[in-house]
């Protein structure tokens, strides 16, 4: 997959060498390549089960290029959910893109990461945080009106959903528009 002189290494994990790889891993590695240009991270360990790549290439494909969430919208709930899971690879990955790509201050990418309450000046940003951020999946109704008014609430409520495989307000699964997205 690379010649480097570390590869076959990514952590603890020893990756697969293309040669090795039954036709499958070899199909939903080519799938990757493709769609994003590299097989980042935990990809490198679903391509032991080619089934998952089916669902996740396409899934990160289209959070990472066609969402409406800004780029630190995704990783305002990315960081908070990694944060959550204890996911110390992708903390470390996801700290790094927040602040260069998503260009969050650092404290504002730290705070989720290590559990603590923040806040954005940004609306849309402290919507995406607040619908992240729940615990029980209900969402207050303030929070509700806002991501409605903003015109993409559906967006924002599917990206979160992904991540946290938690019920969000059904009060967003048919957003009427208020207000001017902005």
């Amino acid at each position: 997959m690379s010649a480097n002189s570390d590869f076959g290494t990514w952590g603890r994990y020893k990756e697969i060498p293309l040669d090795k790889m039954t036709p499958d891993q070899r199909r939903v590695y080519q799938l990757t390549m493709k769609e994003r240009g590299q097989v980042p991270g935990p990809y490198k360990i679903w391509l032991q089960n080619p089934k998952l790549m089916e669902v996740m290439v396409p899934l990160g494909a289209y959070y990472q290029g066609h969402s409406s969430l800004s780029k630190a919208e995704i990783e305002i709930a990315t960081n908070l959910t990694n944060g959550r899971w204890l996911a110390a690879y992708s903390n470390y990955e996801h700290e790094m893109i927040g602040e260069k790509e998503g260009g969050l201050p650092p404290l504002k990418v730290q705070a989720p990461i290590a559990g603590l309450p923040t806040s954005f000046e940004d609306p849309r940003q402290h919507v995406v945080y607040k619908l992240t951020y729940t615990t029980r999946g209900a969402i207050a109704d303030g929070t509700s009106v806002v991501a409605r008014s903003r015109c993409w609430a559906m967006s924002c409520r599917s990206y979160v959903r992904s991540l946290t495989h938690r019920r969000v307000d059904p009060v967003l699964t048919n957003p009427k528009p208020t207000g001017t997205a902005q």
